[in-house]
């Protein structure tokens, strides 16, 4: 009778371990994207929907460090920041149920961004695990200050839509 079993533990001994493969293969690309977008800095050459899509990124990649939500406040705008942080406050905003979704979320489709002078917005789309798909729009603005002039950063972020996958609005 154990003989009839180790066959089938062995194919699940050899599961577990291609299971853990992807696993760790998963954390090393997460990982490893999180430490390139670690490296991105607010910058005048950077576009507004490049803000926007190293944001969306970094959540998506979002560790238990916390390291992507991070990244986020590091291009939220001072004045989002006087609204929104200190950091631990940021990370608990995001983790709380109206920006919950953008963490680790499925796929994400961008709109167009639409510029007036200092202030840009972009619709951005992303579907959860769940089932959802979730509209935001991000309104960012460009910098006067010193500290990042010509930088554009995110003001707020707002929710536009909420609708299961596969029904109708």
């Amino acid at each position: 009778m154990v003989r009839r079993f180790l066959p089938l533990a062995g194919i699940l001994s050899f599961s577990m371990l291609l299971l853990a493969g992807c696993l760790s293969s998963d954390l090393r690309d997460n990982q490893s994207a999180l430490r390139r977008l670690g490296r991105q800095r607010p910058s005048a050459e950077l576009a507004p929907q490049e803000v926007v899509r190293i944001q969306m990124e970094a959540l998506k990649y979002n560790d238990e460090k916390n390291r992507g939500i991070e990244i986020v406040y590091r291009f939220a705008s001072p004045s989002n920041k006087v609204n929104t942080g200190p950091l631990p406050r940021f990370i608990s905003m995001i983790k709380g149920k109206a920006y919950r979704p953008m963490l680790n979320y499925n796929t994400v489709e961008y709109g167009q961004v639409q510029v007036m002078d200092d202030l840009a917005a972009q619709r951005v789309a992303i579907t959860t695990e769940e089932g959802f798909m979730i509209v935001y729009i991000f309104v960012l603005s460009k910098q006067q200050d010193e500290d990042c002039s010509g930088c554009w950063m995110t003001d707020a972020v707002f929710i536009e839509a909420i609708q299961k996958v596969g029904e109708s609005v």
